[in-house]
């Protein structure tokens, strides 16, 4: 695996690092759990739920219910097609993984034992989530050997508005089972 460090401005994010994940398979995480991985030698699957979740809906993750990775897949996709990814979910500086997230690109070689959006389209109750034509899924845990490059990503970001740090807020309070949804302000 070869390791790559950049230092990029949130705003930089789009013109900068999707050129780099354009036509890869990847998964996205957090610098500390990138660490773990290093230490264990492969990426886990949370299909018991003994990692936090990203997002209060990856417990409802059709993938990680079934025992798989996630990642996603922005091979051939169009420009239509990444925007539509990006907004259903912000893979290239969630806050929520920190200032420093890790793209794990995985070898090309295991294309063709990824679990695709058409399977999931397919199998999937309507209660399970996934991201619509982008997320894919390795079946079971990824062997460090499959991973061919990591992108450490040094995120500078601009102040968090209000109303960003409101949502922040229940964000945590639902990632940590909090039942409190009462907010108050003055």
């Amino acid at each position: 695996m070869i390791i790559h460090e950049m230092k990029l401005h949130e705003s930089n994010l789009l013109r900068d690092l999707l050129p780099l994940l354009r036509d890869r398979i990847f998964h996205v995480t957090s610098h500390r759990a990138f660490r773990k991985i290093i230490k264990c030698g492969e990426i886990r699957s949370n299909n018991y739920g003994e990692f936090p979740f990203t997002f209060p809906q990856s417990e409802n993750n059709y993938g990680r219910k079934r025992g798989y990775v996630c990642l996603f897949d922005l091979c051939g996709k169009s420009d239509n097609e990444l925007q539509n990814a990006l907004d259903c979910f912000f893979f290239l500086g969630p806050r929520q993984l920190g200032n420093k997230p890790v793209f794990l690109i995985i070898d090309d070689i295991c294309h063709n034992i990824i679990v695709g959006n058409t399977t999931a389209v397919r199998e999937r109750t309507y209660r399970e989530m996934f991201i619509p034509k982008a997320e894919c899924w390795y079946p079971g845990n990824v062997p460090i050997s499959n991973v061919r490059d990591a992108i450490i990503v040094n995120i500078r970001r601009r102040k968090a508005s209000g109303m960003t740090k409101i949502l922040q807020h229940i964000d945590k309070e639902e990632t940590l089972g909090t039942k409190t949804r009462r907010l108050t302000t003055g």
